[in-house]
């Protein structure tokens, strides 16, 4: 069976526990690890929104119980939680929405009762772009199965003028320092041997078609007709594709990334759900990119040149790298050259458009 590891105070994927020091009191307290045994990620994607599902699976190796874990995931702006399960041996943890305070007061008075509890909060302490878990009796020897749903507006990648999904494999400070993070992506013992699973559907509106799907940071096998939850006998459609890991897993050692192109895809859209459980109740977004016919431009180019006493054994090469930049300019641009130094001269009064005529006199 896996054994638990002990790292330094940095905040790694995964769940954790704190184990106490009494050398001294100095002393940080060190986290030790549950081993990971299984991770997978679905994600569908209907125009523009992403829904994803992450599926962890940790085992507690010890004969003990553990009386509170810790577990930190990483999430991108404009990503909420929508769904959060929680599975310790035979007893199911739903995420139920509640005020930070009021939440940590029930999972404190479940845990003081020998319960097995869970509590989901946003980390405060970073940008956030981290949430935090808690987990309190886990009993030796179970497993720990975690079942997060995220949803999301896909961001517009103007690289392949497309959609662009990306799924975070391990934790990493984006906007700055962190206390609760790790500090680096290769610190990722968490990972299970068969690395993460990743399965992408997609589904566009009607009258758009995908015209390819593909990823910068991983090798992808696709299928563009089908969707891997649709039925073999199902007629193909231009509207729906999968994509899934060419490997069938990968390591945790960088974000997957995916790109989707399709037709209509910058036309407004509009798209509507009903609640689950409340008769009359629906919500309705809608996206608009907008788009702008501006006329090309051509751009001046001032030439800002120092010529005080303090360049006077580097004027010959100032020149020389003047000489290659003007004769770099493009035809029909506009260009002057402007010197200083106890005071300052332009070479024309206004700028003029770049030809042979005004090179010459340049050089």
């Amino acid at each position: 069976m896996a054994t638990p590891f002990i790292v330094p105070n940095h905040s790694i994927c995964g769940f954790y526990y704190f184990l106490d020091q009494h050398e001294s009191i100095r002393s940080p307290r060190r986290q030790v690890y549950l081993p990971q045994v299984k991770v997978e990620a679905n994600t569908f994607i209907i125009s523009s929104i992403a829904r994803t599902t992450l599926f962890q699976t940790f085992v507690n190796p010890g004969q003990d119980s553990i009386k509170q874990l810790h577990y930190t995931f990483p999430l991108f702006d404009g990503v909420s939680i929508v769904e959060f399960t929680c599975t310790v041996g035979d007893r199911v943890i739903k995420g139920i929405v509640k005020e930070r305070h009021q939440a940590k007061a029930t999972f404190n008075h479940a845990v003081a009762r020998g319960e097995t509890a869970g509590l989901l909060e946003q980390a405060v302490d970073t940008a956030g772009d981290v949430f935090r878990t808690s987990v309190g009796n886990i009993p030796g020897g179970a497993q720990i199965k975690v079942e997060i749903t995220c949803l999301g507006e896909l961001k517009h990648d103007a690289q392949i003028n497309g959609l662009r999904l990306t799924i975070p494999t391990c934790i990493a400070p984006r906007y700055g320092p962190s206390h609760s993070g790790p500090h680096s992506p290769n610190a990722t013992p968490a990972t299970p041997d068969g690395g993460i699973q990743i399965t992408v559907d997609a589904q566009v509106s009607p009258g758009s078609r995908i015209t390819s799907i593909q990823s910068p940071s991983h090798q992808i096998a696709v299928i563009i007709g089908r969707t891997s939850k649709c039925p073999e006998q199902q007629d193909l459609s231009f509207e729906r594709a999968s994509a899934t890991l060419s490997l069938g897993s990968t390591e945790l050692d960088q974000d997957f990334v995916l790109q989707m192109t399709a037709t209509e895809i910058g036309n407004p859209v509009a798209v509507l759900e009903e609640h689950p459980s409340i008769p009359g109740q629906k919500a309705i977004m809608a996206t608009l990119i907008p788009k702008f016919a501006l006329s090309p431009e051509k751009p001046e180019v001032v030439f800002v040149c120092d010529r005080s006493g303090s360049m006077s054994d580097k004027i010959p090469n100032l020149k020389k790298a003047l000489q290659l930049f003007v004769k770099s300019l493009t035809v029909g641009i506009k260009f002057n050259i402007c010197s200083f130094g106890s005071s300052h001269s332009f070479l024309w009064e206004r700028s003029r458009t770049y030809d042979s005529a005004t090179m010459e006199e340049a050089m």
